[in-house]
């Protein structure tokens, strides 16, 4: 839960005046799957990473598509309305009891 209000409280200050546009997640998805067609080639024609190029392949398809995944979140909900960031703000910063 702390996730989704820090997430929120973000997009809220960043995008709640800024107009929002689908090529950061065109341009970030493509690149994820260019590097997803590339290491799948490459385990279909026999290679097998070490450690560290796992590590290097993970940040190379996962750090992009995340961020266009939560671009998206983002952009879709700024859809429903003007002030739709904040009532998703303030619908995660309910009262927690200890």
């Amino acid at each position: 839960m702390e996730f989704q209000r820090t997430f929120w409280k973000y997009a809220h200050r960043r995008y709640q005046t800024r107009k929002l546009s689908v090529l950061p997640e065109l341009a970030m998805g493509t690149w994820a799957l260019f590097f997803v067609l590339i290491y799948a080639a490459a385990f279909m024609a026999g290679w097998y990473p070490t450690l560290v190029e796992a590590a290097v392949a993970l940040c190379l398809i996962g750090l992009p598509m995340g961020y266009s995944i939560l671009h998206w979140r983002i952009r879709k909900e700024k859809a429903k309305g003007a002030d739709a960031l904040y009532r998703k703000l303030a619908s995660v910063n309910s009262f927690r009891r200890p």
